[in-house]
């Protein structure tokens, strides 16, 4: 039994010595390129055809692991960079929306002034009595000095708020 033992220890070391061989052989295996006589491109690990002019392309080795986990890191760091440019671009996105949104309602608001102004001026230079309802809910009659005076203030308000915004 023994003797069965070593030979088939050796036909096993025999058996591994040839995979390995086979897989040198593998690695190794050139790739020809060629063109047929109809222009098209054939790729292939057989020889071509005697008539045809092939190309050897030479193989690319495998990769070391060391190289494939440093470039898998590269990537994570990439894409982790990318990540936080996409966020801080959609932050000044919405940054820019919020001052937008800002400077519309600021320029309702100015309008809104402006409108007010106007249709007060208007009251104001009629010649006709202008009151309003005081807190106690008596009317105030505005006197010729206080008439002068608000219709100065309201053309104020105009001139500040009715023009268009310089940028």
């Amino acid at each position: 039994m023994r003797y069965w033992n070593n030979r088939s220890n050796s036909r096993l070391t025999a058996l591994i010595g040839l995979g390995l061989l086979a897989f040198a052989v593998l690695a190794e295996t050139e790739i020809y390129k060629w063109v047929d006589e109809e222009g098209n491109v054939h790729y292939s690990d057989c020889a071509p055809p005697p008539t045809c002019d092939a190309e050897t392309i030479q193989a690319e080795p495998e990769p070391d692991p060391l190289e494939v986990r440093k470039a898998q890191e590269r990537l994570e760091r990439m894409l982790a960079e990318q990540e936080v440019s996409k966020a801080e671009r959609e932050q000044e996105t919405l940054e820019r929306e919020r001052q937008r949104v800002a400077a519309m309602k600021i320029a309702v608001a100015r309008k809104q002034i402006c409108i007010r102004a106007r249709q007060n001026l208007h009251v104001l230079q009629v010649q006709r009595p202008v009151y309003y309802i005081d807190e106690n809910g008596k009317y105030v009659y505005l006197d010729d000095e206080t008439r002068l005076s608000e219709i100065a203030r309201m053309m104020k308000l105009i001139d500040q708020n009715c023009q268009p915004i310089s940028e």
